[in-house]
């Protein structure tokens, strides 16, 4: 009765049948339970302008409000290689090592290793808006011709 309130009038309707020919349709219901998926978490807003390379970043979990968390992960850089987290207030992309940059001008920009998967994983708290934060990874690459590879492009938005 958490879900809808009960009444006299409330029904459950279910169908029960038989595909073959020549056959006696039985039904039986001995137990009900029914559950309900609350899915608060989402992810941040992906502004695309990933590459060069498969470097990828995403932010998600509930709003980005005061007493929540987000999980930041980075994916598909060089085990155990450098990741750099590039950080602004504004979306102005520009060409950059044969992609393209978002957050122009920087505000922040953050050092971290990749693990042994080429991953990077960590939590951010929300709270301290309303604030839009750009965000994106680039991360040394000998493979890419420029010798980078850039993640797609994320805006955090941080609520009060």
């Amino acid at each position: 009765d958490d879900l809808i309130t009960p009444t006299a009038t409330t029904q459950l309707r279910f169908r029960a049948g038989d595909l073959g020919e020549g056959s006696l349709v039985e039904a039986a219901l001995d137990d009900l339970a029914v559950f309900r998926l609350v899915c608060e978490d989402t992810c941040q807003s992906d502004l695309g302008f990933a590459g060069p390379g498969d470097l990828s970043l995403s932010v998600c979990g509930p709003a980005l409000a005061t007493g929540a968390t987000n999980d930041v992960t980075i994916s598909n850089a060089t085990p155990f290689g450098q990741v750099f987290l590039a950080l602004g207030l504004s979306n102005t992309p520009v060409p950059f090592k044969g992609g393209t940059l978002v957050p122009i001008p920087l505000a922040v920009l953050v050092t971290l290793n990749a693990d042994a998967s080429g991953a990077v994983g960590f939590s951010i708290p929300g709270g301290s808006g309303p604030l839009s934060v750009f965000a994106q990874a680039v991360a040394p690459d000998g493979s890419q011709l420029n010798g980078f590879e850039i993640s797609n492009a994320v805006e955090g938005v941080f609520e009060p």
